[in-house]
């Protein structure tokens, strides 16, 4: 069992590329399993410090820390875990990072009920990309014929109207990820 000390300490290490340190703990003991005291999973916590300071490193940490056995898909009791904060951030390389690492996109929780990490990710995105749907054009009934045609229209409306392309959807996309309303027509 692991501290808060503990958790803190690796943490900090992590944070700042001190592998070293962090290998020296886990060889120690160290629970890579460990919860803080909001029940935070700590490679949750290293990838959320890691995006907020923009640390060149990142994703050759995070590698790191999957190599030394840190799970990419380990939750909180909200179901949420290191692929929220990187969805969040819309950062697209961490994403990949994790679902190369093990993460998996289906299991880890929406904003709501029933909705998905997909269905929150899009939300965001045009939240904040395109203030609150506030997208110039309709998209025609071919955008609309699914999601992935949907998808691909609004990567062109991010083209045309020179906004932040949604390459965390696309990626999200391309490993499988689903609308809770695709997950519930699966089963």
């Amino acid at each position: 069992m692991s501290t808060d000390e503990d958790y803190k300490k690796l943490a900090a290490a992590a944070c700042s590329n001190d592998l070293d340190t962090v290998k020296v703990m886990v060889d120690e003991g160290f629970d890579k399993e460990t919860i803080d005291q909001f029940e935070e999973p700590i490679l949750s916590e290293i990838v959320f410090n890691l995006l907020e300071d923009a640390v060149p490193e990142r994703y050759a940490i995070v590698k790191s820390l999957i190599n030394m056995g840190f799970n990419p898909q380990h939750l909180d009791s909200d179901s949420c875990g290191p692929l929220t904060q990187a969805m969040l951030s819309m950062d697209a390389m961490m994403l990949e990072v994790l679902l190369q690492g093990g993460a998996i996109a289906n299991e880890t929780a929406g904003f709501k009920e029933g909705e998905t990490l997909y269905d929150w990710a899009v939300f965001d995105y045009i939240h904040q990309v395109w203030e609150i749907n506030k997208i110039p054009e309709e998209p025609s009934q071919e955008a609309l014929a699914d999601e992935d045609a949907w998808l691909i229209w609004l990567d062109a409306m991010a083209l045309k109207y020179e906004r932040r392309r949604p390459d965390h959807l696309l990626l999200l996309r391309k490993y499988g990820a689903k609308t809770g309303v695709e997950l519930k027509k699966m089963h």
